[in-house]
C-alpha cells in the first residue's frame, strides 16, 4: 500500500467510526449535555490526565537506564512530543518522532530507543489487562470481556516471553530455544544488537518490576482521570468503575489507525459506557466519550507537547521519518 493510500485509509477510518458514534444522536441534547458539565471537575480531570503522562515520562527511564542516565524532564518532554503527533498525525508517529528527538539529544541510537518504546506498548497492554482481569468481576464480567483478556493475554505473553529471549546469550540456549534465537536473529538483522540494548533492562528484576509497576500506576491514575470526568456530567458510578472503563476502552484501539484515535476511540467508549450504565441516554454516553476524549486527553497534551517540541528545537522531517520507520520493518 502507498503512503498517499495508507493516509486516506487512516482517515477514512476515523471518518467511519465517527459517524458510527453519532449515529442516532439528537445534536440539541447532546449540546446541552456537554454545556451544563462541572468545568472544575473537568479542569482536574485534564490535570489528572497530564499527571499519569508525567508518571510515563518516569517509566521511560527505566526503560533506558541501561544505556543511560536521562532526567525524567528530557523524557516528559519526549513522551508530551509522541502524545502530540499521535494526536496529528496517522498510524502513532508521535513515537518514532519521540525516539528519533530523543536519540538527536542524547547521543542514543534510534533502533535502541524506538526498541524501548516499542516495549512500552507492551508494558501498557500487560497494566491494561491486569486491570480489566482484576476489576471486571466486580463490575462487568460480559463475554466479550472475557475474549478481549484471553486474546489480549495471548499476544502479551509470546511477546513478553520473544523479549526475554532476546537479551539471552546464543550460546547459553539449547533446542528449540536457540532455534528461535536464531531466527529472531536473522529477522533483526543489522539491528539486532540495537534491539538487545533496547530490552536489556528486563534482565534485571528491580528494573522490570518498576517499569511494570509504573506502568499500572499510569493507567490508574489515567483511570482516575475518567473518574472525575465522569463527575463533571454527575455520574454516579465508583472510580474503579471509571478506570475498568478506561482500561476496555484502550484495549479496543488495538485496531486504531486513525491520528489521536478520532473516531475509534469515542465509538469504543460510548458502547463501554453504555454497557456499564444498562441503556442509558445515548446523548449522555457520547457526550461523555467526547469530552473525555477532546477537551481531558487530546487537547491539553497536544498543546503542551506543540510547546515543548518548538522549545527543544530539535528539527524534523516527517517524510524521513516516515521513511526511517518503513525501512526498520523492511529490514526486520
Amino acid at each position: 500500500m502507498k503512503r498517499w493510500q495508507k493516509i486516506l485509509f487512516s482517515i477514512l477510518f476515523g471518518a467511519f467510526f465517527l459517524w458510527l458514534t453519532f449515529k442516532g444522536v439528537d445534536f440539541k441534547k447532546l449540546i446541552t449535555i456537554i454545556d451544563d458539565i462541572n468545568i472544575g471537575y473537568l479542569i482536574i480531570a485534564m490535570g489528572v490526565f497530564i499527571l499519569g503522562v508525567f508518571t510515563r515520562a518516569m517509566r521511560w527511564r527505566y526503560f533506558l537506564i541501561t544505556q543511560k542516565f536521562i532526567d525524567t524532564k528530557t523524557l516528559f518532554e519526549g513522551v508530551s512530543i509522541a502524545y502530540a503527533f499521535n494526536n496529528i498525525l496517522p498510524f502513532r508517529l508521535g513515537e518514532v518522532i519521540r525516539a528519533y528527538v530523543l536519540s538527536q539529544k542524547k547521543d542514543i541510537k534510534f533502533v535502541t530507543s524506538f526498541t524501548t518504546v516499542a516495549y512500552e506498548k507492551l508494558f501498557d497492554g500487560v497494566a491494561l489487562l491486569i486491570l480489566v482481569l482484576i476489576l471486571s468481576p466486580f463490575y462487568l464480567w460480559e463475554g466479550w470481556v472475557k475474549k478481549v483478556a484471553l486474546l489480549s493475554g495471548i499476544v502479551f505473553s509470546i511477546v513478553i516471553v520473544i523479549g526475554f529471549l532476546i537479551i539471552q546469550e546464543k550460546e547459553h540456549l539449547k533446542g528449540p530455544l536457540k532455534g528461535i534465537y536464531i531466527i529472531i536473529e536473522k529477522i533483526g538483522g543489522k539491528h539486532f544488537e540495537s534491539l538487545q540494548q533496547g530490552l536489556s533492562f528486563m534482565g534485571s528484576k528491580k528494573y522490570l518490576t518498576i517499569a511494570l509497576s509504573l506502568s499500572i500506576l499510569s493507567w490508574f491514575i489515567e483511570g482516575v482521570s475518567f473518574w472525575f470526568t465522569g463527575l463533571s456530567f454527575g455520574l454516579s458510578l465508583p472510580p474503579l468503575a471509571f478506570v475498568l472503563l478506561m482500561a476496555l476502552s484502550t484495549l479496543a484501539l488495538i485496531i486504531s489507525y486513525s491520528p489521536g484515535h478520532i473516531g475509534i476511540f469515542d465509538f469504543v467508549t460510548k458502547k463501554v459506557f453504555m454497557f456499564f450504565y444498562k441503556n442509558p441516554d445515548p446523548n449522555l454516553a457520547t457526550g461523555y466519550s467526547l469530552v473525555v476524549h477532546y477537551l481531558v486527553m487530546y487537547l491539553p497534551i497536544t498543546i503542551i507537547g506543540i510547546i515543548l517540541f518548538i522549545r527543544i528545537g530539535v528539527s524534523i522531517n516527517v517524510k524521513e521519518i516516515l521513511s526511517k520507520k518503513e525501512k526498520m520493518q523492511n529490514e526486520g
